[in-house]
């Protein structure tokens, strides 16, 4: 084809044969400002033309184990393609590893190909231009392109739809009956397609278009939120004062962080819990009313139970936390080592800021199994040792995602509590779940982290 469609947009693509050179395939040519629109998953599809020859060579760069199973190689391509089709635009990689799976019987990641090994002609080639044709970049990594100038073209984007957009210091809803998604013209004729959010400034909310919808749904969802936060102020203001949280536990707390900011983050994961996911359907005044009327009447019981769960939790910490000394770091060093990572992982100055809501409810269940471990580990230290053996791994695994900076997604998240649960059932059983987390569950939940 002459162009690819991406959303509304149609870019112009130019071919051009030439092994070995470095435009040799298929240049995709889009404007800077457009950048974030482009989706790895699509892209992988290439084009028609060269889909055949690319499916071929990524089942030759499998591991050779999987690899043998799929000889001769063009055949299983071929049936695999005829599965394929109406997969498009979704993801070309998970899409050929459930075909080849239902084909083979043999198990396929996605993780399974590697395009980078390809040759150049079967990736795209981009071509980031600016306002006067000029080019910006090239490559075919389009996730490369996306961490150097994505922030570049998000701005470039914004400005491109003009100030009339945009609001600035609200502290009402004064946005109207805010559509999903809109349709607009640049300056060359191209439809341009963007996502309206409200949006967080600190002690106000304001109005921006963005290029994605991902990115569009959690900015509204912040903004909503800071807005419900300016109308109930002086709710938020007694109820910080006013939270419940015992002086045994603030005493606990001082020795991390400051009691004010903590009860300002209760009543904030409180307001959070209450609101849900509801401030991303909030796109009109009728319906943000409704769901500050539900707010104002939940927001107080709902601080209570969570002060009551917090509280519980502080103080289980202090205790564990004074046995955890110096003196059982010499003793135990191996044991100390594992818990305290655990403990440090789960409360720290502002976890409650990153902490799911509903979590921590969970909190004093965690820090009792630890408690149950304590007890127990001097009346059988190889019983303890063979259990921490059987967690340590996937703790290990969950640590080094940390160090390498991967992005803390619910995909990990749900991973990590997985690994608590299991924990739970290994040195606590009675205070566990009804099902009983196994390792298969933790693999199949490692699985999901990209």
């Amino acid at each position: 084809p002459d162009t690819l469609k991406v959303g509304v947009m149609e870019i112009p693509l130019v071919y051009q044969f030439n092994p070995g050179d470095e435009a040799d395939g298929v240049t995709l040519s889009i404007p800077l400002e457009r950048l974030n629109t482009l989706n790895q998953g699509q892209l992988q599809w290439l084009v028609p033309g060269l889909l055949r020859d690319k499916v071929i060579a990524l089942i030759k760069l499998l591991p050779k184990p999987k690899r043998r199973a799929l000889t001769p190689v063009p055949q299983f391509a071929d049936a695999a393609l005829e599965r394929l089709h109406s997969e498009y635009p979704n993801p070309l990689l998970p899409a050929l590893a459930d075909a080849l799976k239902k084909i083979s019987g043999i198990e396929f990641q996605a993780a399974d190909f590697d395009e980078s090994g390809l040759d150049r002609h079967l990736c795209f080639r981009i071509q980031l231009t600016d306002d006067s044709g000029k080019i910006v970049a090239v490559s075919r990594d389009l996730e490369h392109l996306q961490e150097q100038y994505g922030q570049k073209a998000k701005r470039k984007f914004m400005d491109q739809l003009g100030k009339d957009t945009q609001r600035d210091h609200e502290s009402d809803w004064v946005f109207g009956d805010l559509p999903n998604s809109e349709l607009s013209e640049d300056g060359t004729g191209q439809t341009i397609k963007s996502w309206p959010a409200v949006v967080d400034q600190q002690d106000a909310v304001g109005l921006r278009s963005f290029d994605t919808a991902e990115e569009a749904a959690l900015e509204h969802y912040y903004g909503v939120l800071r807005l419900l936060s300016i109308q109930l102020q002086g709710k938020i203001r007694d109820l910080r004062k006013n939270n419940g949280l015992s002086a045994a536990s603030k005493l606990a707390w001082s020795t991390l962080g400051s009691t004010e900011t903590l009860a300002e983050q209760l009543v904030d994961n409180s307001l959070a819990l209450v609101v849900g996911a509801s401030p991303t359907r909030v796109r009109s005044r009728s319906s943000f009313e409704q769901l500050l009327k539900q707010t104002r009447s939940e927001l107080g019981p709902a601080t209570r139970r969570q002060a009551k769960f917090l509280d519980k939790t502080l103080q289980l910490w202090s205790r564990i936390s004074a046995i955890l000394n110096d003196e059982y770091a010499a003793l135990r060093p191996t044991v100390y080592a594992d818990m305290r990572s655990q403990l440090d992982d789960m409360i720290y100055d502002g976890f409650l800021q990153d902490l799911d809501p509903a979590r921590l409810q969970h909190y004093s269940r965690y820090l009792e199994a630890m408690e149950v471990r304590l007890q127990g580990i001097d009346k059988d230290p190889h019983r303890d040792a063979d259990r921490m053996q059987q967690v340590s791994p996937y703790w290990d695994q969950y640590l080094q995602l940390l160090e390498d900076g991967h992005e803390y997604d619910e995909a990990v998240d749900t991973y990590r509590w997985l690994i608590e649960e299991f924990r739970v059932s290994l040195f606590a059983q009675q205070l566990g779940t009804a099902t009983k987390v196994s390792i298969q569950r933790l693999k199949q939940a490692w699985k999901k982290i990209d």
